[in-house]
């Protein structure tokens, strides 16, 4: 490994796997693997930032995350992953980064047959390597070389940091209408002890799985082909008090009652010693039951269980908060009208169409205040946002999923008018697509204002209607549409507003930064106009809970961790650069 920094040989002494172990307990039951980290390089380790925070990994690492009501993914992440590991973490990514960036001529030299696309002397001046600054060059913007190393460890970082607890894939409704509880169950993506594994559960609104009928226990089984498991999987069964033998003082961590049990044969039976962690494994299509150690080098993924009703409507939070019926800005999976002690009205807020979900990324909201198309033009518009546009057939689906009981009016308005025979959206955006009611438009070339309602009849589909109304339009309600990105980031500004990432404390729907006079640069701690290593090192040195003094702390939500990181990485050098 030539010329490889002290700080990346450092990491790979640190990192060191354990061979998998055997649990002989019914049959063979494979132990995951656990990365360990030699004692004698933590010091080392731990000066690297000077924070004295990574002594504590090893404790931690054996005994998983404390487990409380106040456990949030934050502090799991602050716990499980030290502020001198993602150091180290991060100074390897930037060295991999910028080899990488240092290679890229070579590469692109290399990469493709004569005559085909790498061959082009701009074939490597894609947009992520500074095409739009020095289209002739093979490897790029060479300003642009840090930035992306630190856009290569933002990838490396937000992995590690984010998959303590995170799903294996989207969880699963054992729905009513199946017989079900209504209920959403997922497995974890790491293998962790049943301590680490009940934390995350609970810093994502959920606990480890309880099992209380058959039914219940086959819908569980069923999950291990959904998500590619192929272990056993730890439920959220314990034994509070392990001296009066192995099938006695079990007890559930959600807090149900225990009763049901499905043990397989000859379980519990504390085979190699105190078993006191339940453990699934599917055995002829239900989910049966065996006693597990409770042992650091004992790992399991688990599986997971959501079932609050915080607003006490009979339906489960965690599927609101995915449908967007009920807001969770913060992500944790509670409705941020619970965390508020406000009334939830499902229906009444701004809903985003995801980008994962093909969506544009903008934020949509039904305001059902009865107001003039002209008022509420401008009411949109003191909001930063606008009536909204509707240009293609997908837009308009997505919005038929909004809740329209809400509105008791004929309709809403959106951002269009007709003047002088012609249709214009409010934003600029050019007339193509519409999806007219029957016999519709009606009004010839008379000035109107574009109504979109509910048809009769369907299931919840929209339709549109010209209304030839007074000059200031009849009154009904109104859809809106945010869509501004002020500081170019490629993220709608309204949704950073509403989780906190970028402050708005006049609150007109502006992130302060973008406000004049200010300059969005998020990372830049010392405002000096660029976000490098000064700043980071102020961020590694704050880690944790903030105080009053803390300026690391980016999307403000009262701990500076890998979320945080992230954002100053993915910033890196100067500002608008």
């Amino acid at each position: 490994m030539f010329g490889i920094p002290n700080a990346w040989r450092m990491w790979t002494r640190i990192v060191v796997p354990v061979e998998k172990n055997w649990h002989p307990t019914n049959g063979p039951r494979p132990r995951g693997a656990k990365a360990v980290i030699d004692e004698s390089t933590a010091p080392r380790l731990s000066a690297v930032v000077g924070d004295g925070e990574f002594s504590e990994f090893a404790g931690v690492a054996a005994h998983g995350a404390p487990e409380g009501s106040a456990t949030t993914t934050a502090a799991l992440i602050r716990r499980n992953t030290p502020a001198a590991a993602i150091a180290v973490a991060t100074l390897a990514c930037l060295w991999v980064g910028n080899r990488m960036n240092q290679s890229l001529p070579d590469t692109v030299a290399h990469a493709g047959a004569d005559g085909g696309s790498f061959g082009e002397p701009t074939a490597a001046a894609g947009p992520m390597f500074g095409a739009g600054r020095d289209p002739g060059a093979r490897g790029g913007d060479p300003a642009m070389n840090l930035k992306n190393s630190a856009r290569v460890a933002v990838l490396a970082v937000t992995a590690a940091v984010t998959a303590n607890g995170a799903l294996a894939g989207d969880a699963v409704q054992w729905r009513v209408a199946d017989g079900g509880n209504g209920h959403w169950y997922g497995i974890s993506a790491s293998a962790t002890t049943w301590a680490t594994a009940s934390a995350s559960a609970r810093s994502a609104g959920a606990w480890l799985a309880d099992i209380e009928a058959d039914q219940e226990g086959v819908f569980i089984a069923s999950l291990w082909a959904m998500f590619g498991l192929t272990d056993g999987a730890w439920a959220g069964g314990y034994q509070a008090n392990e001296s009066c033998g192995p099938n006695c003082g079990w007890a559930w961590s959600s807090g149900e009652a225990w009763g049901y049990t499905n043990w397989n044969a000859n379980e519990p039976n504390d085979f190699s010693g105190p078993e006191s962690r339940l453990e699934l494994s599917p055995v002829n299509s239900l989910a049966e039951w065996f006693d597990a150690p409770d042992s650091p080098s004992y790992l399991r993924r688990a599986v997971i269980e959501w079932s609050a009703d915080c607003n006490s409507d009979g339906i489960v939070d965690y599927g609101q908060c995915r449908d967007g019926t009920l807001p969770d800005y913060n992500g944790n999976n509670i409705p941020d009208c619970c965390e508020r002690s406000e009334a939830c009205v499902v229906g009444s807020y701004p809903l985003q169409w995801r980008v994962a979900d093909g969506g544009n990324g903008h934020w949509y909201q039904i305001d059902a205040t009865s107001m003039t198309w002209e008022v509420a033009r401008d009411r949109a518009s003191s909001q930063s946002g606008y009536l909204a546009t509707i240009t293609n057939g997908s837009e308009q689906r997505f919005l038929s999923t909004l809740d329209w009981s809400i509105i008791t009016q004929w309709g809403v308005w959106l951002g269009a008018r007709r003047q002088s025979c012609t249709w214009q959206w409010v934003n600029g955006e050019s007339w193509g697509y519409d999806n007219w009611a029957p016999n519709e438009p009606s009004g010839g070339c008379f000035d109107a204002f574009l109504l979109l309602y509910v048809q009769l009849g369907t299931n919840n589909e929209l339709r549109w209607d010209d209304c030839i109304c007074p000059p200031d339009g009849t009154p009904t309600g109104s859809l809106i549409e945010w869509s501004a990105d002020c500081n170019n980031d490629n993220i709608v500004d309204f949704g950073q507003i509403l989780n906190g990432t970028l402050p708005d404390t006049n609150t007109n729907g502006i992130p302060d930064c973008c406000e004049p006079g200010n300059k969005c640069c998020l990372g830049d701690i010392y405002e000096n106009h660029i976000i490098d290593g000064g700043d980071l090192g102020v961020l590694l040195s704050e880690w944790g809970v903030v105080t009053p003094t803390t300026r690391s702390d980016l999307n403000r939500d009262g701990f500076v961790d890998g979320a945080d990181l992230g954002r100053l990485l993915g910033n890196w050098g100067p500002c608008g650069g």
